[in-house]
C-alpha cells in the first residue's frame, strides 16, 4: 500500500487552533493556512473549500483523507484523484471509491484495500466486474465485529465499517449479507462504535431488498440517541427513505434548535463541530420541505 509522506511541520497550539476555527467553520482560508494540519473530523464542507483543496491537493496529498470524508459531495475532486492515482496508488483509489467513483484505472489499486475489509472499495470492485465476493467478506467482517471489546478490554479493534455509509448498489447478490445484517437492527441504538455497524446494516437490508421496513425503527431510535458521529448520516438515511416524514421533520428541528449535540472535547471543538452538525441538518431539513 503507498504511503503519503508526512512532511508535516510542528505546529503552535494558536496555529493548530486558528486552523481548526477555520475547518469548523467552513471558511477555505484554512487550505493555505495550514494544509499540514488538515483533519478529516474538522473539516466542514463547501463548495469553495473543496475548490481550495482541489487547488492545493497535489502538493499536499494529506488532503486526500479530507476530500474522502465528504463523500459524493466531492465528485468534482474525482480527475485530481485520478491523476494522483500513480503517485499515490491506493490512498487515491479508496477516496475515489468513498465519493462513489468506479473507474478501471483504479483497480489495480483497488484489490488490497479491499481484501483488508475496505467496504467502499470492496462495492467499487463489485460495481466494476459484477463480482460481490469481496464485498460479501467485507460485510461478513463488519458484522462480526460488532460487540468486540478488543484485547481484554484494553485495544478497541478498529471498525472495519466507513466512518460514512457505503454506497452499495441495489441487487439481491448482496443477500447473503442480510441475516448478519438485520441482526444488528434491533431497534435500539447500540453502545460506541456498534452504532456504525447498525447504520450499515441498514444500508445493506435496502440494498439487498428493496425493502426498508426492519431497517425504520433503528434508524429512528438511532436518531433519537443523538451520537454527534451518526446523527448525520442517520438523518441522510432517513430522509432517502421516507421523504418529507412528520416524525422526521419534528426530530430534526428538535436537532437544530434544541442544546448542545456534542458533550466532550475543546470548547472549539465543542462549538464548531455543533455548528457544522446543525449545518448539515438544516440542509436536510430544507430538502424536506
Amino acid at each position: 500500500m503507498n504511503r503519503i509522506p508526512d512532511g508535516a511541520a510542528a505546529a503552535t497550539n494558536p496555529e493548530r487552533e486558528t486552523v481548526e476555527t477555520l475547518q469548523w467553520r467552513g471558511d477555505p482560508r484554512w487550505v493555505h493556512l495550514g494544509p499540514h494540519l488538515a483533519s478529516p473530523r474538522r473539516a466542514t464542507f463547501t463548495p469553495e473549500v473543496l475548490a481550495a483543496v482541489r487547488a492545493r491537493l497535489a502538493q499536499h496529498v494529506r488532503l486526500i483523507d479530507v476530500v474522502a470524508s465528504w463523500g459524493p459531495r466531492a465528485a468534482d475532486a474525482v480527475p485530481d484523484l485520478i491523476a494522483l492515482l500513480p503517485e499515490t496508488g491506493s490512498i487515491a483509489a479508496g477516496a475515489l471509491a468513498r465519493i462513489g467513483h468506479a473507474g478501471p484505472e483504479m483497480m489495480p489499486y483497488l484489490w488490497g484495500i479491499a481484501d483488508d475489509g475496505d467496504i467502499d472499495a470492496a462495492a467499487a470492485i463489485r460495481r466494476l466486474t459484477g463480482n460481490p465476493g469481496l464485498l460479501l467478506a467485507a460485510l461478513d467482517g463488519a458484522f462480526g465485529s460488532v460487540g468486540q471489546q478488543g484485547l481484554r478490554g484494553l485495544i478497541p479493534p478498529r471498525p472495519p465499517y466507513p466512518v460514512r455509509p457505503p454506497l452499495l448498489d441495489a441487487g439481491a447478490d448482496l443477500m447473503p449479507a442480510v441475516p448478519a445484517a438485520r441482526a444488528c437492527l434491533t431497534g435500539e441504538p447500540m453502545h460506541g462504535p456498534d452504532r456504525r455497524a447498525q447504520i450499515l446494516a441498514a444500508v445493506v437490508t435496502v440494498a439487498a431488498t428493496g425493502d426498508s421496513t426492519t431497517a425504520l425503527p433503528t434508524l429512528r431510535a438511532l436518531l433519537s440517541a443523538v451520537s454527534p458521529d451518526d446523527v448525520v448520516d442517520v438523518a441522510e438515511l432517513l430522509a432517502d427513505l421516507l421523504g418529507p416524514d412528520a416524525e422526521l421533520i419534528a426530530r430534526l428541528d428538535e436537532l437544530i434548535n434544541g442544546g448542545r449535540l456534542l458533550s466532550t472535547g475543546t470548547a472549539a471543538d465543542i462549538a464548531g463541530a455543533d455548528d457544522a452538525i446543525r449545518r448539515r441538518l438544516r440542509d436536510i431539513r430544507q430538502g424536506l420541505t
